[in-house]
This record gives structure tokens, sequence and C-alpha cells, in this order.
């Protein structure tokens, strides 16, 4: 099973759509990014679905067309190959030529087994329109936030109830700014990681293991590249204030290699903490590092896998961070999206690692935590 949903707000349309492949074979073990320990023992031993691989379940067909699928991975796997085949055809594809090729499809019993949203962007001198297919089953709601939402798969519903719940949202941007949307998807991206860390429940109900995201920037379809996500932890104390600044307890540095998807995650053990009067400086040396390739479906590639897991280190400055604040009560997951110099991951492979981020994204998060801290008494 899984999870694909599109949003659409004022300034462009977004696609994100999950990792996770199900199957009724059970495997002898299966590892999350954002957990890194076998997750099969604390899964229902009764279920009829097992957690097996991850997979890439959305695409850019071209530079204006993008696809994305839940369901049965091998109808999928045959229409991804006819629709690519076709879009590769052509020069440019519209809205109206896309439906003459799905004519073809008519009737046809394999689409029972899948559903999918497929996105065209038709340019005009001053604006873009947005056209839209969805085929199979699909669940809609409206965001104040996102605009229009729409999901797919088993993760649907609690995907559509995590953009409609009545958050706050700091933003320099107004909404319909093309950065306003990348970072409330971000920022949603990167807390339903930090809830999967905390519960697994995405998991549980087959779905979720890592998300991918398409957006418009204006030009074409693009992927999410390049982005680290922080998942901090941190305490309360009694009175309901935090005294420590909360450290990293995973980070999954998401990159691109031609088709292919490495996430390579850094699980800290211990480290130490710098506080100046403009900055939080974190290092590490004692970490365990996992790395993730996540494929297309339909992969006929080359690339050398052993030769991507020696290209392990990074600098990133585009970064999402969530904290995780456990109480008897419940829960808070604040979270942000930094795209500068303000918040900078360096990881020297296999030496150091580094956070390094102004002291006001800590003092903020760390604030909105503190007020919640009541409703979870």
């Amino acid at each position: 099973m899984t999870m694909i949903a599109c949003t659409i707000n004022k300034a462009a349309p977004v696609i994100i759509g999950d990792l996770l492949i199900s199957d009724s074979t059970k495997p002898d073990k299966f590892v999350t990014p954002v957990l890194t320990e076998d997750v099969l023992q604390h899964l229902s031993a009764d279920s009829k679905l097992h957690p097996i691989r991850l997979d890439q379940k959305i695409y850019i067909l071209k530079p204006n067309v993008c696809i994305a699928f839940s369901g049965t991975v091998y109808y999928i796997s045959k229409f991804l190959e006819d629709i690519s085949i076709f879009c590769k055809a052509k020069e440019t594809v519209n809205l109206e030529e896309m439906n003459r090729f799905l004519e073809g499809y008519k009737g046809a019993d394999s689409l029972r087994y899948f559903s999918c949203i497929i996105l065209i962007i038709e340019k005009e001198q001053e604006h873009f329109n947005v056209g839209r297919i969805m085929h199979g089953k699909w669940m809609g709601a409206e965001s104040e936030i996102f605009g229009d939402v729409f999901a797919s798969g088993s993760g649907s519903l609690d995907f559509l109830k995590e953009v409609k719940q009545n958050v706050k949202i700091r933003s320099q941007f107004p909404s319909d700014d093309i950065n306003y949307t990348l970072q409330v998807n971000i920022i949603t991206i990167c807390k339903l990681l930090a809830g999967e860390r905390l519960t697994l429940n995405s998991v549980k109900r087959h779905w979720g293991a890592g998300f991918e995201m398409i957006y418009f920037n204006g030009d074409h379809f693009t992927k999410l590249d390049n982005i680290t996500y922080i998942i901090n932890q941190g305490r309360f104390n009694d009175d309901g204030s935090i005294t420590e600044v909360p450290v990293p307890a995973i980070i999954l540095h998401y990159k691109y290699h031609r088709e292919l998807l490495v996430i390579t995650v850094i699980r800290s053990n211990r480290g130490t903490t710098q506080v100046t009067d403009t900055h939080i400086i974190i290092s590490c040396k004692d970490y365990a590092i996992f790395q993730f390739i996540v494929a297309p479906i339909n992969y006929q590639g080359s690339e050398n896998f052993e030769e991507l897991a020696k290209n392990v280190s990074f600098t990133s400055t585009k970064n999402a961070m969530a904290y995780l604040f456990e109480t008897k009560g419940g829960y808070y997951l604040p979270a942000s999206f930094n795209p500068s110099a303000e918040l900078e991951i360096t990881y020297n492979h296999p030496d150091s690692l580094e956070v390094k981020m102004l002291k006001g994204i800590n003092d903020i998060l760390v604030s909105e935590a503190t007020a919640a801290f009541k409703n979870f008494k």
C-alpha cells in the first residue's frame, strides 16, 4: 500500500509520494531510514501485508507532465512503461493529447489495480493552467494553508488529517509565492518523518518510510533534491521549560544520482553542544551511517551502487528540522524549513558531523513547544 498526494494552492502544484512497498510475503528483516532498525518487531504478526522494499512512486514524464501512483506494482509498472513511451515520442504533450492516449485504456481490466494522478502544465504568456487527470480511489479536502488537497492509498486519511490541522505557520513569504508552497509542504514531510520515528503508525498502516516531492518551479516540474531532514530529540522539565538544547537523533540527506534517490542517514550517539550569542554548534564524532538507494519501479540503469556508497560526505544549507517533545499526555512536533546558511549541516565522511544554526531558529521552536506544553500535561 502507499500514500500519494497532490496539493494545489495559489502558487504551484505539488506532488508528494511515499516510498514504502508492501507485500503478502514477510521478509526476515526490514529497516526504515528514519528508525534505522528492524521494524518488523514492532508490527503485527497477523497482518496480511508486510513492508518489503522502498520504491519511487512519482515521476516526471515531460518538463510539463508528472504522474504519481498507488496500488499494485505489477500493473503500475506496465502502465508507467506505456505512458513513458507515449511522452517520449511526443515533442510536447498537452491535456487534450493525454486524454486521447488514455482513451486507449478505456475498459482495461488493469486499471482497477491502481490509482494515479497526472498533472499537465499548459503555459500562457502571463500565467499557466494546471490540467489534472485523476483515476481510481481518491480523497479530497480544502485547506487554508495548502489549497486543494487530494490523497490516495492506505495513508490518504492520515495525510489529510495532517494538512487539515489548525497549525501556526511563520513565513516571510505570501501564500501566492512558490517559496511559501515549498516551505509548508517540506515542513509537512519533515513532521511526517518525525511522527513515524516516534510512533511508527504510518508503517503500521502500510505507508511512509520516506517521501519524494515534485513541484512546478514556474518553468518545469522538478524533484525536490539535495535536502536534509533533521529530527531532534528534546525534553520538557516538570514545569514545562526546556533548558537543554535538543540534539539530532537522526539526520536524513536526500540526493538524486540520475534516476536513483540516495538517502544517507546519520544516527548520532554522542556529541557536544556549543552555544554562543548568535549560534548553536553541535559537533559529533560518534555516530552510525546508513545508506538507502531507492530506484524507480522500472529502473534499468547501470549505476554502480558500491560507488554511490563511497560518495557519502555532504554539506547542506537546504534543511528541514523537526523537534520531538514527549510528555505523559502526548507529544509535540514543531518544525521549520531553512533554505539558507542560517542552518548548515556538514558531514565529512567518516570523520565528523557538525550542525550549525542561528540561535533564533532553536529559540522559536523551543518557544512554540513550551507554549504548547499545557496541552499535553
